[in-house]
């Protein structure tokens, strides 16, 4: 470690830790205020500790003594203002500085309601928080499977998180999709027509043939009804008729396999489709979903349902919100126009792949009685369905 004398002024932009030596798990002297501090030595390449974005070491004379400091272990110089609030489900360990990588003090919160004053993106896509602790100022970053961003006036808003994805592919062959030497689909008018058992397998769906109709269910509720040569198919929640679903084209039957084109597949399953010139891919996001009570009285007019969403951000970008589950109110044994969809608003990124989500629907009430249903869903694939009568009296 070779230290070099140099003197020069540097400005120090956040609050920056002094350190009796060149060693961030050393002794600390004080919390500097952004100042100016002349240095007259300096470390280029430490080697305790280096980064290539923030190398060096300066021995500077302060207020509060002689010691040493590194840039990277300060407050970020473009950190913003925050007043989100924050539930947390879990201790969480809280770090000196967003960059500095070391646990402060082996300090942590313990599961409670945080108010941070200041945020910070990293390069990963991580977000960062910063608190008022027990050992002072100290950061930390989510767990999104765990913590909870508490916006303004959804407290009560149903949480649906991403928690895995199923995955199928085909290799293509010509005119037709192979696994092995499983004919699994094919090609007719540019349009590719796909085997339903084959993607039921891959997507932990059962089948069950029935008077000439095919149901495919998933263990989450959902299920669907289609038939050979019938353009109509029928979505199913816990067993019941949920809606009826025209269809691009009607599924085909060929020997023991039924067919359905690509489009139908993403509407039906509500799944992502690639294909890359050599084969076929086929992704299905799974989501977990805990919904609070709805509200059976209301003195407003308008009913407002919102939803959180904690989305993996790999497969899908985080401004692809076409593909994300939707949330929608309708009036039940009404038609279809009258349903309200809540847009997908992007919050904030919570880590490298995953970000926060919001979605907030506002349904028209009609005085009295409001029968109603809400639905959350990707494509016509039903993630979590209520039924709920919602009387509004003024």
């Amino acid at each position: 470690m070779k230290i070099t004398e140099k003197k020069e002024p540097i400005q120090l932009e956040t609050r920056t830790t002094l350190f009796v030596n060149p060693y961030p798990y050393g002794d600390e002297i004080a919390i500097l205020d952004p100042q100016t501090v002349e240095s007259f030595e300096q470390i280029d390449h430490n080697n305790y500790w280096y980064t290539s974005d923030n190398p060096v070491w300066y021995h500077v004379h302060t207020s509060s003594g002689e010691g040493w400091i590194n840039k990277q272990f300060a407050d970020p110089i473009d950190a913003k203002p925050t007043l989100v609030t924050i539930q947390l489900n879990a201790n969480t360990e809280l770090m000196s500085y967003p960059t500095s990588g070391i646990w402060y003090k082996f300090a942590q919160l313990s599961p409670q309601v945080v108010h941070p004053s200041l945020y910070w993106d990293d390069k990963q896509g991580n977000r960062w928080y910063q608190v008022d602790s027990y050992v002072g100022k100290t950061w930390f970053s989510l767990n999104p499977y765990t913590d909870r961003i508490v916006q303004p006036g959804t407290e009560q808003a149903i949480q649906l998180s991403f928690y895995t994805q199923y995955y199928n592919s085909a290799r293509i062959s010509g005119d037709e999709l192979l696994i092995q030497d499983r004919k699994v689909g094919y090609r007719k008018d540019s349009t590719w027509f796909v085997s339903l058992p084959f993607l039921s397998e891959g997507f932990r769906y059962t089948l069950n043939d029935s008077d000439g109709s095919f149901t495919f269910t998933s263990k989450m509720g959902y299920a669907f009804r289609v038939k050979p040569e019938s353009n109509t198919a029928t979505t199913l929640w816990q067993g019941a008729d949920s809606r009826s679903v025209k269809l691009t084209k009607a599924p085909v039957r060929v020997a023991d396999e039924l067919y359905l084109d690509t489009a139908d597949i993403r509407t039906l399953f509500g799944s992502l489709i690639s294909e890359n010139g050599s084969d076929i891919a086929f992704w299905l996001q799974a989501y977990n979903v805990a919904a609070p009570d709805i509200p059976y009285s209301i003195d407003k007019e308008k009913l407002k349902i919102s939803a959180s969403l904690v989305d993996n951000t790999q497969l899908l970008k985080s401004d692809a919100n076409e593909d994300r589950p939707k949330l929608v109110v309708e009036d039940r044994g009404g038609t279809y126009d009258t349903a309200v969809q809540a847009g997908v608003e992007w919050v904030a990124p919570l880590r490298t792949d995953q970000a926060l989500y919001q979605l907030n629907a506002v349904k028209q009430l009609k005085q009295g009685g409001n029968d109603l249903r809400a639905v959350i869903k990707i494509g016509e694939r039903i993630l979590w369905q209520q039924d709920f009568k919602v009387t509004f009296t003024q």
